[in-house]
């Protein structure tokens, strides 16, 4: 994968002497990210982000406090961050909720790019 990625780079002409595919996002974020998350929500008004809202959303939000958890381990000491903009549901996702994650994700992080896609790929 990380030859793939560092292929891909080239088509564009992007030079990248570090990548790191990330694979186990999956993995449940740390009790401490979640616990950060959802003290923040809990400033939402109820009328906006319900306990319901984040428990739909769970699977959605645990990934972006994931990659912000890998972003921090594998990219904190980098000069640029270039990865695609997270996809939300076909809409479905609560924009709070949404830019909350992205948030999270992008925390404490050197300058980072996030780039559109078309979301097939």
């Amino acid at each position: 994968e990380t030859k793939d990625m560092e292929e891909l780079l080239s088509k564009f002409r992007i030079a990248a002497s570090d990548v790191t595919v990330i694979s186990h996002i999956n993995n449940r974020a740390e009790e401490k990210t979640w616990n950060e998350f959802k003290s923040v929500m809990k400033g939402v008004p109820q009328s906006v982000v319900t306990e319901t809202d984040l428990e739909n959303e769970s699977s959605f939000i645990n990934k972006h406090l994931k990659l912000g958890e890998m972003l921090q381990k594998h990219s904190k000491d980098s000069q640029m961050i270039l990865m695609t903009l997270p996809q939300d549901r076909l809409g479905n996702t609560n924009p709070v909720i949404y830019m909350g994650a992205l948030d999270f994700m992008t925390r404490d992080l050197p300058p980072l790019l996030l780039v559109g896609g078309n979301n097939t790929s």
